[in-house]
């Protein structure tokens, strides 16, 4: 799983599934640095090299936590996106 760009200057980022063993819905939560939760997505990937666009335009710069867990709940994927 990859996400890009993690310094986002535009109102989006990208995720990009490329893993075949990762299908299937998966939920993407947005959260500030103290935890909160501030969105939640679901995506469905159906095959390898999936990629996936986030909306990122309501919320203020700041460094944000990204997470991505699968149907069952379990995390598969965190990292940190700064928006500028």
């Amino acid at each position: 799983i990859e996400i890009y760009p993690t310094k986002v200057n535009q109102q989006f980022f990208n995720i990009k599934i490329n893993n075949e063993k990762v299908k299937g819905n998966l939920k993407v939560e947005l959260a500030d640095y103290m935890g909160n939760k501030l969105m939640k997505q679901n995506i469905n990937v159906v095959r390898n090299n999936s990629e996936f666009k986030i909306n990122l335009s309501k919320y203020n710069a700041g460094v944000y936590i990204v997470n991505i867990q699968d149907a069952a709940g379990n995390a598969i994927f965190s990292t940190k996106i700064v928006i500028e």
